[in-house]
């Protein structure tokens, strides 16, 4: 079931990432992929879809600062593929760690892609445009 909700969260299939949230069965929601250590956030976070994406980060028993095979949360993700909608959602999110001390990201986000930049002190100087 947990390689299911990944497939369906990488794929953008919001009624079947509802479906497997809602069903009660148990399910290891922060199941990772044995190829790049990502977890379905991960997924949804690179693809970009904005309602999996909060159905996910939502989740009490997700965990939101999941790290993969790199030490990138799904956040560094968002940002690194210039994903805008994912990381509105994620910015929101008080559990998101948002500042990690050795990993770069961009200063501003494109919805087109994504510069390496340094991380800016404060996230306040951040500039999010499409």
């Amino acid at each position: 079931m947990a390689q299911k909700l990944f497939d369906a969260a990488k794929k953008s299939r919001v009624a079947e990432v509802k479906d497997i949230l809602r069903s009660g069965t148990a399910v290891n929601l922060n199941w990772k992929n044995p190829d790049d250590a990502w977890t379905p956030l991960h997924a949804a976070c690179r693809f970009g879809n904005k309602e999996v994406i909060e159905l996910l980060a939502d989740h009490p028993q997700i965990d939101v600062n999941a790290k993969n095979n790199v030490s990138g949360t799904p956040f560094m993700l968002a940002c690194f593929w210039g994903k805008l909608d994912a990381v509105k959602v994620l910015l929101k999110n008080t559990k998101v760690w948002k500042f990690p001390s050795s990993f770069f990201i961009p200063r501003t986000i494109h919805a087109k892609g994504a510069r390496k930049e340094p991380l800016e002190p404060s996230i306040s100087r951040w500039k999010l445009t499409n």
